[in-house]
């Protein structure tokens, strides 16, 4: 009987044994997400599609660049706007504070990939006013598409937006073709994802793709047109 009761025994503390490994080794694939660091931001710019405490859908832009020593800074444009932001990522989040008071703060949620790439997970307002964000994308600014000499052709927005946009060489203006033809100075924005027009009035980003769509290079915001457009290369 003692002989029996010790086998048992034995083989409750195997069984025992058997799952503490078993949760160790469980415990052990768990891979902590990888972190996001600032430095990680510099090759990528997000183009964002929100609707503003007016209920008008805008177009805003958020690019990286390198400030003195390890700093990193943000820039966030609009036609007729611009704001800069010292980059913090906490936990692979960074918010960037609109006017530092808390009012419209975007929150950008990261991770990193198996093969180093950032990924955009998510882009709140948590900040007290009612902006809404609607769509954001973060792209590596190697492939925002070649600008140079070319020319766009609209695909969706209002009638107010001209037709065709076509692009000097150098850069540094457009010809708007259309509904009203204008001459438009401009000047280029981050890695040359984008412009604004020396008068504040147009920004146009430019895409790989947006929301999916391979057609759509180009997305433009007009102050004086309610609204926003988006433009396909024309070739």
């Amino acid at each position: 009987m003692k002989t029996q009761l010790l086998s048992y025994s034995l083989l409750a503390l195997l069984m025992l044994g058997t799952t503490g490994l078993t949760s160790c080794s469980k415990d052990d694939d768990t891979t902590p997400e990888a972190p996001v660091m600032a430095a990680d931001l510099l090759d990528y710019y997000i183009p964002i599609e929100a609707i503003n405490t007016e209920g008008k859908t805008i177009y805003r832009l958020v690019y990286f660049t390198k400030g003195t020593g390890t700093i990193i800074k943000a820039t966030y444009d609009g036609p007729g706007l611009r704001r800069g932001q010292v980059v913090t990522v906490d936990k692979n989040i960074f918010n960037f504070d609109f006017n530092g008071d808390g009012y419209t703060v975007y929150e950008f949620s990261f991770a990193k990939n198996s093969g180093g790439d950032i990924v955009l997970k998510s882009t709140i307002n948590k900040g007290t006013s009612t902006l809404q964000i609607v769509h954001a994308e973060l792209i590596k600014s190697s492939e925002a598409p070649d600008w140079s000499g070319k020319t766009f052709m609209r695909a969706v927005g209002p009638m107010g937006y001209s037709e065709y946009y076509s692009f000097s060489v150098d850069n540094n203006y457009t010809d708007e073709i259309g509904n009203n033809p204008a001459y438009w100075p401009l000047y280029v924005l981050g890695s040359n994802v984008g412009f604004k027009s020396n008068s504040d009035i147009l920004m146009g980003i430019f895409v790989p793709s947006w929301k999916g769509n391979t057609e759509i290079k180009m997305l433009l915001s007009n102050t004086t047109i309610d609204g926003v457009a988006e433009y396909q290369l024309y070739e």
